[in-house]
């Protein structure tokens, strides 16, 4: 969910090569591995921009779950990042 957030509101992640820097150069470098994935630090403030935004409009007497949190999220991008966004499969 967090890559595809962050590739839905229009950033990248990249594939980690272990011969290049271990996670101490990474963490100095600005990035956060996660496996074989690289994400850059201010990708994933941006993610937490997101979810404060999201989160902040939620009404407080509103329970929160994941299905709606999710379709919250879908509406979020729908709206702001056209063309683009995290979408629900029908089965």
């Amino acid at each position: 969910m967090a890559h595809g957030l962050v590739e839905a509101t229009g950033l990248s992640h990249f594939r980690y090569d272990p011969k290049k820097m271990d996670d101490k150069e990474l963490f100095h470098a600005g990035y956060n591995r996660v496996y074989d994935s690289l994400e850059p630090e201010s990708n994933l403030d941006h993610v937490e921009d997101v979810m404060d935004h999201i989160l902040t409009e939620w009404d407080d007497e509103e329970i929160v779950c994941s299905w709606k949190l999710h379709r919250r999220i879908g509406e979020f991008l729908h709206k702001t990042a056209p063309g683009r966004g995290i979408f629900e499969v029908s089965v």
